[in-house]
């Protein structure tokens, strides 16, 4: 079991673990990457897929509730619902970027 930091070493535990945060908070901007396997449109099926590959999995009740209240890019061309798999990223980035996750 590990002993409590004392007074004086909270400073440095604080900076380290900020470095550590910048650090995942750095892999997890990177991670949302335009992968050639996928279609610049994308189905619902399709775009839940590419979203878990990225690092960010939902359910489809997720997905529907997000594209229902206007959160997440998406348009519905015939009535069918698709994502552009750009503004999907940036729809990611532009999260973390201001929340630091995606909620």
């Amino acid at each position: 079991m590990a002993t409590k930091p004392t007074f004086e070493e909270m400073p440095s535990m604080l900076q380290e673990l900020s470095d550590k945060v910048d650090e995942i908070a750095s892999i997890l901007t990177t991670k949302v990457v335009n992968n050639s396997l996928y279609p610049n449109y994308m189905g619902k099926e399709l775009a839940l897929q590419w979203l878990t590959e990225n690092g960010y999995p939902m359910s489809l009740s997720k997905l529907y509730k997000l594209t229902r209240s206007g959160n997440i890019p998406h348009t519905k061309p015939s009535g069918k619902l698709m994502f552009n798999k750009t503004e999907l990223s940036n729809w990611i980035t532009n999260i973390l970027n201001t929340n630091g996750y995606v909620k």
